[in-house]
C-alpha cells in the first residue's frame, strides 16, 4: 500500500489534509480526507471496495476538490501500481486434480479453476 499526503486547498478551510494512494490487496487507488480541529476525523472516503477506483487520474478527480494537487502525483501513483501490481488470488488448490465421490455416483475428476 501507498500513501500520499496532500496539502488542503485554500478554498477548503474545513480540510486539514488528504491522503491518496494505492492499495493493492483491494486493486484499487484510495481518497481520505481529513477534517481541521482538536478532533481530526474523515470526512471523505472512497477506494474502500474492490476495484472501485481504477486509475490513478480517477483517483486525483476525487481528491482534487479538496487538495492541492502537486504535479507529479499521477506519475508516482502510476510507479506504486507498478512496483505493486494487482495478484490474481492464489489458492493451494488451484491447479490440481482432484476427485470427488459423492455417495452412489460415480467418481467425478477435475482441476481445480
Amino acid at each position: 500500500m501507498s500513501r500520499h499526503q496532500l496539502a488542503a486547498h485554500p478554498d477548503r478551510p474545513e480540510v486539514s489534509h488528504a491522503v491518496i494512494g494505492w492499495d493493492r490487496p483491494l486493486a484499487t487507488y484510495f481518497v481520505q480526507v481529513f477534517s481541521k480541529g482538536s478532533r481530526e476525523r474523515v470526512i471523505f472516503w472512497q477506494g474502500t471496495a474492490p476495484g472501485e477506483i481504477p486509475t490513478a487520474e480517477a483517483a486525483i478527480a476525487l481528491a482534487e476538490p479538496f487538495t492541492v494537487i502537486p504535479d507529479d502525483l499521477a506519475a508516482r501513483l502510476r510507479r506504486d501500481f507498478a512496483e505493486q501490481p494487482i495478484r490474481p488470488p492464489s489458492h493451494p488448490l488451484v491447479g490440481r486434480r482432484v476427485r470427488i465421490r459423492r455417495e452412489g455416483q460415480a467418481d467425478v475428476e477435475g482441476t481445480i479453476v
